[in-house]
């Protein structure tokens, strides 16, 4: 149910699914790449080892999609990456030929 009572629709559940793992993605990247958080990024991966319980390790369903968007994104990058590499390398052929 959503501050009104009223029960969300399917519809509305999977855009919240989708719409909020955004945020967290990049709050997560950030966390995850920055070495400002290099002391509390270490704690956590010593407590997702070295806890008993299974939830105490483990994240939900808005977590994993998060992590998900990450990999896409470090992708997208990638691919930016060479395209501009081979671009310039394309220029820089022609630029080379009388």
């Amino acid at each position: 149910m959503d501050r009104r009572g009223e029960r969300m629709t399917l519809d509305r559940q999977l855009v919240m699914l989708f719409v909020l793992p955004i945020s967290i993605a990049s709050i997560a990247w950030t966390v995850t790449h920055e070495e400002l958080f290099r002391e509390p990024r270490d704690w956590c991966v010593a407590r997702s080892a070295a806890c008993r319980r299974l939830y105490s390790r483990k994240f939900f369903s808005l977590v994993w999609l998060a992590n998900v968007y990450m990999s896409f994104f470090g992708r997208l990058r990638l691919e930016i990456r060479e395209d501009r590499l081979a671009i310039a390398a394309e220029e820089s052929r022609e630029h080379t030929k009388p």
